[in-house]
Parts: C-alpha cells; sequence; structure tokens
C-alpha cells in the first residue's frame, strides 16, 4: 500500500508482515532474483537462471521480545554480515544457492515443489517489469537496468515481493555471490552487446548460465 504523506509530501510504502516465511534451517531466508531490461517500449526483460537465498542469522520467533532484532527478521547481506553467527546449522556464508535451495525445498515439500517456487519468482519479476513500464520509465539511448529482486518464500511456497533494488549488490561478498557474479556480468554484456544473437537458444552465453525471460511484451 502507498499512500502521500501531506505532511512531508513524501512517499510511504507500507507492507504486510508476513507472519508464515517458509523456514530452513529454523531461519528465515529471502530470494535475490537479477532481472535486466533492456527495453521498455516494447517492454523486454530478462531473468537471470540462478537465483540465491539470503539468510537470517538467528533463529526465526514471533514472541514480543525477538521482533526488534534484525539478525532474525531482516536477509539483507548488508545487516547479516555484522551478525556474530555460532551455531553450525547455519548456511555458509548465511546463502545458499539455487541448486542447494531446491534440494532443501524438494526434500520438504517433495520432488518438483522448488519449480513451484521458480514459476512463482518468474511471475512476480514479470509483474515489476510491467509495473516499471507502466510507470513511464524511458530507455535513454543504449541504458538499461539491473534489479536485484527480494523475494519471500511463504511456507505454502507462495511468493510476495519485498522490493525491487535499482542498484544491486553485486560485488562477491560470499562464496555463493563469487561464483554467480561473473556468470551474471558476463551474459549481461551478452545481451547488451548483442541481444538478438545472446536470445538464440544455440548461441553460448556464459558457459553452463542463460538468460530467461520473465516477460516480453
Amino acid at each position: 500500500e502507498v499512500w502521500r504523506s501531506k505532511a512531508t509530501a513524501a512517499q510511504v510504502v507500507a507492507q504486510k508482515y508476513v507472519e508464515r516465511p517458509l523456514l530452513m534451517r529454523r531461519r528465515k531466508f529471502d530470494v535475490r532474483q537479477w532481472v535486466l531490461v533492456t527495453s521498455t517500449a516494447p517492454l523486454v526483460a530478462w531473468g537471470f537462471s540462478d537465483c540465491y537465498a539470503r539468510f537470517a542469522a538467528a533463529p526465526f520467533r514471533l514472541d514480543e521480545t525477538s521482533l526488534a532484532d534484525r539478525f532474525a527478521h531482516l536477509c539483507n547481506n548488508a545487516v547479516q554480515k555484522h551478525a556474530d553467527v555460532d551455531d553450525a546449522d547455519a548456511p555458509e556464508g548465511l546463502m545458499w544457492s539455487a541448486a542447494t535451495l531446491r534440494t532443501e525445498v524438494d526434500a520438504v515439500y517433495g520432488d518438483g515443489a522448488f519449480e513451484k517456487v521458480r514459476r512463482s519468482i518468474r511471475d512476480v519479476a514479470a509483474a515489476v517489469a510491467r509495473a516499471a513500464s507502466r510507470a513511464g520509465v524511458a530507455k535513454v539511448g543504449r541504458g538499461f537496468e539491473w534489479l536485484g529482486l527480494d523475494i519471500l518464500v511463504a511456507d505454502d511456497l507462495t511468493c510476495w515481493l519485498l522490493e525491487a533494488n535499482v542498484s544491486p549488490d553485486v560485488s562477491h561478498s560470499t562464496p555463493t555471490t563469487a561464483a554467480l557474479v561473473p556468470a551474471a556480468t558476463a551474459d549481461a554484456l551478452s545481451l547488451l552487446v548483442d541481444e538478438r544473437h545472446a536470445a538464440d537458444a544455440d548461441a553460448p552465453v556464459a558457459p553452463a548460465r542463460r538468460h530467461e525471460r520473465p516477460g516480453r511484451r
């Protein structure tokens, strides 16, 4: 829900807290999905094939004393990198690759469950791209937008957009991002230099990596 404050003339976004997030290792996590928007008219958006999960350092609780604990409720790496993690059950670097997340989700919900999550993430990414286009975001020259979508997975495997970052962190902050960022950068450059060639199913993009289009209108 968005409204404008008359007192400050500032826009405010209010989000309902998701009380039943999907937990792994007793921890809340969100999914970071990269999306590259190369055109707004017509709308063309590409989603990187590998998302990754970002974990809270502390186990999830909803009791009143824990609600102010950023290390239990926020999954941003900018926050969690300051946490003291002394729990052997915590994921390494507080991140998982898509492959690890798939294995863990399918182990709990059954084979193929993660594909439901992936489809929902794709739908969210397409909705974000369409919303940006309807808002009148215009391409300047050969400009583009690399978006970082933060998506929460609920315990019924539905996905909810938390925020869309226009300048997402692509540093090698953990072993997970260190493995993903070079491939994503190579794919993005391939698309930006020669989108028609890179979109060809027979054309190499980056080794063992390929973009998927979350939405094209």
